[in-house]
């Protein structure tokens, strides 16, 4: 799959499409950097999957799809 072998490329090409207000680029980033926070626990995963998320709620996308991803950030940010 073209995401597993040139992930750098998806990655930069699905931000540019989600800065541009593509809302499923934006749900999709949540998601994926939800999951890298996941295998990491880099905060600053997070924060990206929570910048997304929310970006992709004001755009239309149902919250609830997100609820977690907000409340660790949320949590996480509580810590510091």
């Amino acid at each position: 799959a073209f995401y597993e072998f040139n992930q750098d490329k998806f990655i930069f090409w699905l931000i540019r499409a989600a800065e541009s207000g593509n809302t499923q680029a934006q749900h999709d980033l949540a998601y994926i950097f939800f999951d890298h926070y996941q295998d990491s626990k880099d905060k600053n995963k997070l924060n990206e999957a929570g910048k997304w998320a929310l970006l992709a709620q004001k755009n239309g996308m149902s919250i609830t799809t997100y609820s977690l991803i907000y409340i660790e950030r949320l949590i996480l940010l509580k810590e510091d």
